[in-house]
């Protein structure tokens, strides 16, 4: 796609919501404005680094704390002490409950449905499902960003900020 349209200029789709891009990447599309980290995107944002300094921006395992929602907390077990190997897993994990990525099938849209009338029945686990979180995965997401210090905004505003 050469150009964006505008908001106003966005096409009229049937079952679509008005003004949404739905179908702006064709019918079958699953990522949305994700089409829009173009190679030739991804590589002038690789070209704006300076520091190369990198940040962690997901949130411990363990948080928040106490869980959302009414949701128990995670408990994490290792095993396989004295032998020449661990392993771990998780138990009582909500991946809403840490930093996450929603897919595209995360909220529907109350009148309309979920992105590009993907239809409830094509919302499986698996390579057989539409719009998982796994189609963004796949591809790899790269690109431009802008890092807010929200722990420093909250600091000069004498705002309490405390599941960091």
């Amino acid at each position: 796609m050469a150009e964006l349209p505008s908001y106003d200029e966005l096409p009229v789709k049937e079952g679509a919501p008005p003004q949404s891009a739905w179908g702006l990447w064709g019918d079958d599309d699953e990522l949305g404005c994700l089409n829009l980290l173009t190679p030739e995107r991804v590589a002038a944002a690789a070209g704006l680094v300076r520091k190369g300094a990198v940040f962690p921006l997901n949130l411990r395992i363990d948080r928040p704390d106490p869980p959302l929602y009414g949701r128990g907390r995670v408990r994490h077990t290792i095993t396989g002490e004295g032998s020449d190997s661990r392993d771990d897993h998780l138990d009582s994990f909500w991946p809403q409950a840490s930093s996450q990525w929603d897919g595209l099938r995360h909220i529907r849209h109350p009148e309309y449905g979920f992105y590009n009338g993907v239809r409830d029945d094509e919302i499986v686990a698996g390579d057989g499902g539409k719009l998982g979180i796994e189609k963004m995965a796949r591809r790899g997401i790269a690109g431009r960003g802008v890092l807010l210090d929200v722990a420093r905004h909250f600091a000069a505003q004498r705002r309490r900020l405390d599941y960091l």
